[in-house]
């Protein structure tokens, strides 16, 4: 498998929703402690910054996205990977000259 496939792979279905979950798990992390210490106005204060963090790591995240999206459809980019060798590397031909 090319390593520049497998990179896109991993990055794309494991590492950015990994990501998004971790941000919104923190934005909860936060609403419930602000929920939970209601009464206490130092802990509450805490619980803020939680949910600030979470939302400001949600906005950037959505922000690269989308700038990222733009600039792919932009430039025509699509889901194309960059091919370091020349001919048809992913078909199972054992002539296939990218094979070794």
């Amino acid at each position: 498998m090319d390593i520049l496939i497998w990179l896109k792979c991993i990055i794309g279905v494991a590492i950015i929703p990994l990501i998004f979950t971790i941000t919104f798990l923190v934005f909860l992390w936060g609403m419930f402690g602000y929920i939970r210490d209601a009464n206490d106005v130092k802990k509450r204060e805490e619980s803020k910054k939680f949910i600030y963090y979470g939302i400001i790591g949600l906005t950037v995240m959505v922000g690269v996205w989308g700038i990222v999206r733009i600039v792919t459809t932009t430039f025509g980019l699509g889901n194309t990977v960059p091919q370091l060798e020349t001919g048809d590397c992913l078909t199972t031909d054992k002539n296939n000259p990218c094979k070794k």
